[in-house]
């Protein structure tokens, strides 16, 4: 039986100081049998996703029968962001089950983004700097002309351009259908392997699995590091255990880059049967 989840805000509107601010939300399961809960933000019309950064705190728990956790939600805008109002809702769904079957949105929390812009750095570092080096010319040229002798031109080492980084990423089924009693197991359960590749390093890749409805059951942002430097890759694997109850799920799912560069890969279909 899917958990019919209740989450509800701590306020209607959070007041913003220098672009940061914060509230909790309380995900209560009213059902008698305990069940791990899905939590995350859902930003509204214009807000960028950027301005709710990851908690420290898992976003993935179990919670108790009639019994309730509370998550907080952080609030970080840059300066120089549009302003205007702004709003966001929290989803909260099971973790075993598919979003679109027992998801729940809380109701809409609104938040300002007043006008700023980005603090433009002092003037006078530059200026001593160029001053220094005005110094230590004049003191060169003297050393070197004072004999007589012209300056000696020596040829500069060649300087290799920075490359620019870039993300690829490409999924494959591991094993594409689930056929049996649910939940499925996750040795049987729908499986995909992602191979992602960067071009320099050394650097750390964010990612998440997704659905079409932008779910899974683990929508958690994941990374990878690349410690090395030139071309790199890596292998990520998922294992996809969301299912409808006595009915047949098809969906397709594809992995998500979110920094450094956003990047997605091909979709990658999958069907469960629960019988």
């Amino acid at each position: 039986m899917t958990t019919e989840w209740v989450i509800t805000a701590a306020a209607e509107r959070v007041d913003l100081r220098d672009g940061k601010g914060e509230t909790t939300f309380t995900v209560t399961n009213p059902g008698p049998a305990q069940d791990r809960v899905v939590f995350e933000v859902v930003p509204g019309d214009g807000a960028d996703g950027s301005w709710f950064p990851p908690p420290e705190e898992e976003q993935q728990r179990l919670v108790a029968g009639n019994g309730s956790e509370q998550f907080k939600v952080a609030i970080a805008v840059p300066a120089g962001a549009p302003a205007g109002s702004y709003w966001f809702q929290c989803r909260a769904y099971s973790a075993d089950t598919a979003p679109e079957e027992g998801s729940r949105l809380s109701p809409r929390v609104a938040f300002e983004v007043k006008a700023s812009v980005k603090a433009k750095k002092p003037w006078w570092p530059y200026a001593v700097a160029a001053g220094l080096v005005l110094v230590v010319l004049v003191v060169v040229g003297w050393l070197v002309f004072r004999d007589g002798e012209g300056p000696q031109t020596q040829p500069s080492p060649s300087q290799s351009p920075t490359p620019t980084l870039r993300v690829a990423v490409s999924g494959q089924v591991v094993r594409a259908a689930y056929t049996g009693s649910c939940p499925p197991p996750a040795a049987q359960a729908p499986t995909f392997r992602a191979v992602i590749s960067v071009t320099s390093g050394p650097t750390i890749v964010s990612y998440q699995w997704l659905t079409s409805n932008g779910g899974s059951s683990d929508p958690s942002l994941r990374t990878v590091s690349f410690p090395g430097t030139g071309r790199q890759q890596a292998t990520v694997t998922f294992t996809q255990a969301s299912y409808l109850p006595g009915k047949t799920f098809n969906d397709w799912i594809a992995v998500y880059v979110r920094q450094p560069v956003a990047v997605e890969s091909n979709h990658m279909n999958f069907s469960v049967t629960c019988q």
